[in-house]
């Protein structure tokens, strides 16, 4: 088997609130929306990385365990980036910085974020 690619999928409260902390924050666009007006489901996009966000209850629908689970923070999604630093004073004053920008024992310089959803975003580059 060859993995190609890597797209998390994240159930989320309110998908156009979702969208607009992707879009202005982090500076998504969106490539697939469903429907297109009021969507329930959008792929986004930035760079060669994709993100979907699907509401919850729609994704309850198709997976009823999905109702007993919590929205948010138990994994991290990690981006690597160019430029971190000034990535992150663009960033610093716009979302929840979980952890500032510092330089790890792994070779890398990083920081987390919160999204509105309460998902971890960790962003890195290697030093």
């Amino acid at each position: 088997m060859k993995i190609k690619s890597l797209t998390p999928e994240l159930l989320v409260e309110n998908v156009q609130v979702t969208i607009e902390f992707y879009e202005k924050i982090l500076g998504f666009k969106i490539k697939l929306s469903v429907p297109q007006e009021k969507p329930f489901f959008v792929v986004m996009i930035k760079d060669d990385i994709e993100i979907m966000l699907y509401a919850r209850q729609n994704f309850e629908d198709e997976i009823d365990e999905l109702k007993f689970l919590k929205t948010g923070g138990t994994f991290m999604i990690y981006f690597k980036v160019l430029d971190i630093e000034e990535f992150y004073k663009t960033i610093k004053e716009k979302a929840e910085i979980i952890q500032k920008l510092h330089d790890t024992e792994y070779g890398s310089k990083e920081f987390i974020i919160k999204d509105n959803n309460g998902y971890f975003l960790g962003f890195f580059q290697d030093v």
